[in-house]
C-alpha cells in the first residue's frame, strides 16, 4: 500500500526565535529537506505535499520550485492539516512535522507497516518520556509519560475515528526541533 504524505511546515516557530524554522540548518541542510529526502526515498509514499502558511512564506517560495506545496492559513497545526487533507482530497496520509531532521526512510516504512496492520483509521506515534530524559531533551508536550513524535497516519475520510498509539523507543523520533537549544543538542549529540 502506498499513501500520500503531508509535511507540516507552516507554524509560527515562536519557540525558535529566528527566521523560519523549516529552513534552519542541521548538518548544512534545512530541517525540512531532511524530512523530504526521507519521504522521497520511501517505497510506501506516493505523493508528498508541504503545508506552508503566511508564517513560512520563504519556505513556500523555496520549496515550491521542487515540491508540491499547499498554502494554509497558519491558524494552527490541526486546522492547517485538515485544510490540506480536504483541499487535496487525500485518503490515508502520513503527516509529519518539518522539524525531524533525523527521520530516516526506514522509520517511515516501519510506521506505514504498523498502520497497515491495524483497523483504526489513525495512528499516533509516541516516544516514552524516559528516552527524552536520557537524551537531555525537554519535550513541549507529555501525555501519560509519552511524547508525540510529530508523525501520524490519518485517514482523511475518517478524521473523527478511533486512533491507535504506536510507542517507539527510536531516539531519532525524539529529536523534534522546537528551539535552538534542541537543534544544538541534536548537532552535539548525534555524530
Amino acid at each position: 500500500m502506498k499513501i500520500d504524505a503531508l509535511v507540516m511546515a507552516g507554524g509560527k516557530g515562536t519557540r525558535f526565535f529566528e527566521k523560519e524554522k523549516p529552513l534552519a540548518k542541521f548538518r548544512e541542510v534545512p530541517l525540512v529537506e531532511h524530512v523530504l529526502r526521507a519521504l522521497n526515498a520511501s517505497k510506501g509514499i506516493d505523493n508528498i505535499y508541504v503545508v506552508t502558511s503566511p508564517w513560512t512564506r520563504k519556505t513556500d517560495r523555496i520549496l515550491k520550485k521542487k515540491w508540491n506545496t499547499i498554502f494554509a492559513k497558519g491558524t494552527g497545526y490541526v486546522k492547517d492539516m485538515v485544510y490540506a487533507l480536504r483541499t487535496l482530497k487525500l485518503g490515508k496520509t502520513l503527516v509529519v512535522t518539518a522539524d525531524l531532521p533525523l527521520l530516516k526512510t526506514e522509520d517511515i516504512d516501519f510506521i506505514i507497516e504498523q498502520y497497515e496492520r491495524q483497523k483504526e483509521p489513525a495512528l499516533a506515534v509516541m516516544v516514552p518520556l524516559d528516552i527524552y530524559e536520557k537524551l537531555g531533551i525537554k519535550p513541549t508536550m507529555v501525555i501519560n509519560n509519552l511524547v508525540p513524535a510529530g508523525v501520524n497516519v490519518v485517514d482523511a475520510k475518517s478524521l473523527d475515528g478511533p486512533e491507535r498509539i504506536l510507542i517507539t523507543k527510536n531516539h531519532r523520533l525524539a529529536y523534534n526541533i522546537n528551539t535552538k537549544k534542541d537543534l544544538l543538542n541534536a548537532v552535539n549529540r548525534v555524530k
